[in-house]
């Protein structure tokens, strides 16, 4: 099955217990930034479709090399671990309406990686939406099938190799939650994002319209301070 199937597959799961598509979207999208959606992954310290770490906390009963049947159990073992985070984020996970604030939600709240929204993959979540209810098999053709997406076979492949092995630790390594080189694309391309914002914000500085507003909103403030000061000083 491909990558967008397993997702989907996960998704229809979370959705029929309970998770509105929005969130099970979410929830796919950060799975495809941990594990390309392949719940036989492992690596740079855990295991799974959400990279349990340590590996032992996903039970070896939902790691058996079986696809079909891994892919169920680890998603119930999403909803158990989600569950864990409390009763109030879950609830809080499903109000939100739109993937791309469900992922970044369902980021910062349960899986938490060490640079935060790394592993959000939002346009493959906007991808799992409109299929959820209607299940893996109804993909459309041109899909791709076989392996997990993107370039974590062919690091995988090199990982094998004799002599090769530490390059997956290092790209992983490198990005501080990444598992492989498109990890690493992500989390250069959020570094450019988050200082192109430092850029934006400086040169809004720059604006000489910008410095009419911020000295009127301090003399404003000024003087509310002042007439404050003047009653109460009268008041006594």
């Amino acid at each position: 099955m491909s990558e967008l199937g397993n997702l989907v597959t996960v998704a229809d799961y979370l959705h029929q217990h309970g998770y509105s598509a929005v969130a099970a979207a979410g929830v796919a999208a950060c799975i495809a930034g941990e594990s390309s959606g392949n719940p036989e992954a492992q690596g740079s310290g855990g295991r799974g479709l959400i990279g349990w770490t340590p590996p032992g906390k996903l039970p070896d009963s939902a790691f058996t090399g079986n696809v079909a049947h891994d892919l169920i159990a680890q998603a119930q073992q999403i909803i158990n671990y989600n569950n864990n985070q409390g009763a109030g984020l879950v609830r809080q996970l499903n109000q939100q309406h739109t993937v791309s604030a469900a992922a970044d939600f369902y980021s910062r709240n349960f899986e938490r990686p060490a640079r935060a929204l790394s592993d959000v993959r939002l346009s493959i979540g906007q991808q799992v939406l409109p299929h959820i209810g209607k299940g893996a098999g109804n993909l459309p053709s041109g899909i791709a099938s076989g392996s997990p997406g993107g370039l974590t076979p062919i690091i995988a492949g090199i990982d094998s190799l004799p002599g090769f092995n530490w390059i997956g630790s290092v790209v992983s390594g490198f990005s501080g939650t990444a598992t492989g080189v498109a990890d690493v694309a992500n989390a250069f391309g959020g570094f450019v994002t988050d200082f192109s914002k430092i850029i934006t914000w400086v040169s809004w500085l720059f604006q000489p319209a910008n410095w009419v507003r911020i000295v009127a909103g301090i003399g404003g403030l000024f003087f509310l301070v002042l007439a404050s000061v003047v009653l109460a000083l009268a008041a006594t």
